[in-house]
């Protein structure tokens, strides 16, 4: 009987081990999710990007319309919810944004939302 608790607790561990390799290769997949297509960036500068003015509707800011950054924020919150990765996206999509630390909110671009979702299989 021992043997057996033993041996179904193995398979839970490895099971376990399994699931949080497969979230970690998951959230190390989103940074290279497709960037946005109406920017360019520079070259010797890739954090900074030329964005035609008619583009910026309906949201002014930067980081919202720069893929790589939303990418990087969402990378780093699925690697703290490792196990909830599903159920913590699925609040974030409906919310449309995303926490960044204690008092800001990331508004998210749709076009990263459904590449998200196609990398997690919803769709």
């Amino acid at each position: 009987m021992q043997t057996d608790c033993i041996a179904i607790m193995d398979k839970v561990r490895a099971a376990q081990r399994e699931l949080e390799k497969t979230i970690a290769d998951l959230a190390n997949a989103v940074p290279r999710l497709p960037d946005n297509p109406k920017i360019r960036r520079i070259t010797s500068s890739p954090a900074i990007f030329i964005l035609s003015a008619k583009s910026l509707d309906p949201i002014w800011n930067v980081e919202y319309h720069d893929f790589e950054i939303q990418y990087k924020i969402i990378h780093a919150q699925m690697v703290k919810h490792p196990l909830d990765v599903t159920d913590w996206w699925m609040r974030v999509r409906t919310a449309g944004k995303i926490k960044i630390g204690d008092d800001r909110m990331l508004f998210l671009h749709p076009d990263v939302v459904k590449h998200v979702d196609k990398l997690l299989g919803i769709e």
